[in-house]
Formats: C-alpha cells, sequence, structure tokens
C-alpha cells in the first residue's frame, strides 16, 4: 500500500489502511497526520481545527475508530464514539461517509436526531459491539 510512508498510517487499523488504499488516498493531509498521534496516544481532550474541507472529520474519526476496532476481544468490550452535530443534515452526511470506513470495521453506525424512524429502544443503552453514534 503506497499510504505506508505517510506519516502515521501504519498506525491506523488495517482495514482502515486497504480502505484508503482502496479510495485511491494518496496521503493523509496535514490536519489528519497532525491529530493521529495525539488521539492514539493519549486520553485528553483534542481540539482540530482546520479550514474547511481539509479532513478535519477523518482527521478526527479515523484514529478513533482505530482505537475502537483494537478493542475487539479485550473483556472490558469495545466502546462507543458519540459524535454530535448542530444540524440532521450533518448527522446525515456523516452517516453515509463514515457508515462506508466503519462498514469496513464491522462496527454499527446509527444516526439519531428529531426525523429518525422512532427506535424500539435507546440505541447506546444496548450496545454490545461498539460503535459510532450519530446525534442531535
Amino acid at each position: 500500500m503506497p499510504l505506508a510512508d505517510n506519516t502515521g498510517f501504519d498506525r491506523l487499523a488495517p482495514p482502515l489502511q486497504r480502505w484508503l488504499w482502496e479510495q485511491g488516498w494518496s496521503g493523509l493531509r496535514e490536519a489528519r497526520a497532525a491529530a493521529l498521534p495525539l488521539l492514539l496516544d493519549t486520553e485528553k481532550d483534542v481540539v482540530i481545527a482546520a479550514a474547511t474541507a481539509s479532513g478535519k472529520t477523518e482527521a478526527a474519526f479515523l484514529p478513533l475508530l482505530t482505537r475502537l476496532w483494537q478493542r475487539e476481544g479485550k473483556s472490558h468490550g469495545k466502546g462507543l464514539l458519540l459524535y454530535v452535530a448542530p444540524m440532521k443534515a450533518l448527522i446525515n452526511d456523516q452517516f453515509e461517509r463514515l457508515g462506508l470506513i466503519c462498514e469496513r470495521l464491522e462496527l454499527p453506525v446509527t444516526p439519531w436526531h428529531g426525523l429518525s424512524p422512532a427506535m424500539p429502544a435507546w440505541p447506546l443503552r444496548h450496545c454490545r459491539r461498539g460503535g459510532f453514534h450519530g446525534s442531535m
């Protein structure tokens, strides 16, 4: 995979590495490369500030999804990644984009906002496999 030499790429979950390669990514944008070690190596809060269309979504989610994926098989469970957005349209957009990535990791993605169909139970309560949930 040609991205292996790019800063931190080899630290991502192997299914993410394959997905990025298949998408034709030639490298990690500056925001993604800078955020990767911060989000993989610390439990502290991180703010990613960058221009529009600079890759902030993947800068946050690629390392966080890697951490979630790495928890597979550990006794304390996988965990949960909760994304809160100010607009329903943004949740729907992220659901489509991140759904493709999470599919590779076999992690569920649940968009949840005022226009979502009624759910039988709060999706986070019974989250056994971990996953990504969008909320507003």
